[in-house]
């Protein structure tokens, strides 16, 4: 039995970069950068849910087994709660920000 990690989104972020005085263009990949890494986690979700549905009617077709679709369902959750969390984290960023004085 081959164990393999979450699909997890990678996020790149070059820590030499400054903002750009003119038009933003850096903060606006950096925002693509977040939005990106948002939607893959999400869509990670998305994906583990659906393997984990295959590997349940698979089971219940008699064609796999339970430890099969028991993984498949524990990797749907973990990646769901991943994905709650980025976004319960960028909420409470938002909710920072509108809270700072300036």
């Amino acid at each position: 039995m081959k164990i393999e990690g979450l699909p997890l989104p990678r996020v790149q972020v070059d820590p030499s970069a400054s903002p750009s005085l003119e038009g933003g263009s850096t903060e606006t990949s950096r925002g693509e950068a977040f939005s990106r890494a948002l939607v893959d986690a999400f869509g990670a979700a998305s994906r583990a849910e659906g393997a984990a549905a295959e590997a349940s009617t698979r089971m219940l077709e008699g064609t796999g087994e339970i430890h099969e679709a028991m993984i498949a369902h524990e990797k749907a959750s973990i990646s769901l709660r991943f994905a709650v969390q980025v976004k319960n984290r960028a909420i409470e960023a938002y909710r920072e920000l509108l809270n700072t004085q300036v």
